[in-house]
C-alpha cells in the first residue's frame, strides 16, 4: 500500500487501501491519518457506496468496513 500511496499520491483509493491495512495491523494512528489524507482528496468518500461500484464479496465488504470505520471513514 505505500508503494501504491508513493506512485499515487493524489488518488484518494490508494489512502484507502493503506488506511484499511494499517487499521487490521492495529496501527490506528497512522490509519486515521490515511484516512484523513482520504477526506481531503475525496471529501464525499463513503466505502458503502465504493464497494457497491466495484461489486465487493459481502464478506470482503464487512471486514474492509470494519478496518475502514475503525480508521475514521464513513461508511
Amino acid at each position: 500500500a505505500y508503494r501504491s500511496v508513493q506512485a499515487n499520491p493524489a488518488h484518494s483509493i490508494t489512502y484507502v487501501q493503506l488506511a484499511a491495512a494499517l487499521a487490521k495491523l492495529g496501527r490506528l494512528d497512522e490509519a486515521m491519518a490515511a484516512a484523513a489524507r482520504v477526506r481531503e482528496l475525496h471529501p464525499t468518500f463513503r466505502y458503502g457506496r465504493q464497494f457497491a461500484a466495484v461489486h465487493c464479496a459481502p464478506a470482503v465488504a464487512q471486514c474492509l468496513g470494519e478496518a475502514l470505520q475503525a480508521a475514521g471513514l464513513p461508511q
